[in-house]
């Protein structure tokens, strides 16, 4: 009968949380959830104003999604958030550019891979069609 059995709420108390910051978007939450992982930070999401429905409907939430530290962690966790802001501004203007060199020549890559590929199977249609015609009139 455990499937009568109530399930165990394993959300930690909202007593001992304290409001980070507020994601944006599933992209900035990422970044957010790497960066304290990476220094042990746990950390408790919520989305916002109740719009669990939408992340469920959507798969995302319009709304932003709200990041809660422990109250221990919160100062440790602000100055983290605040230094990857700050360098990733002074840093982003290179990133960009070497991002988007680096996605023009594998573009470049792939634009006369597929060319070269689309002409094998232009060709090998050719044939076959050479082929059965060939054959057609024996």
């Amino acid at each position: 009968m455990a499937f009568l059995t109530r399930r165990r709420d394993t959300r930690p108390p909202m007593e001992n949380l304290e409001l980070l910051t507020t994601a944006a978007d599933e992209i900035e939450l990422s970044m957010i959830r790497g960066l304290l992982d990476e220094y042990g930070i746990a950390l408790y999401v919520r989305d916002r104003d109740g719009s669990s429905y939408l992340r469920v409907v959507a798969g995302y939430t319009v709304f932003g999604t709200d990041v809660y530290v422990d109250r221990d962690d919160l100062p440790r966790a602000k100055e983290l958030i605040a230094a990857y802001l700050s360098s990733d501004a002074e840093i982003a203007d290179e990133d960009v550019r070497e991002a988007f060199a680096a996605a023009d020549a594998a573009e470049a890559e792939n634009a006369s891979g597929s060319r070269v590929k689309l002409w094998y199977v232009i060709l090998a249609i050719v044939l076959i069609c050479l082929a059965a015609f060939i054959v057609g009139r024996l």
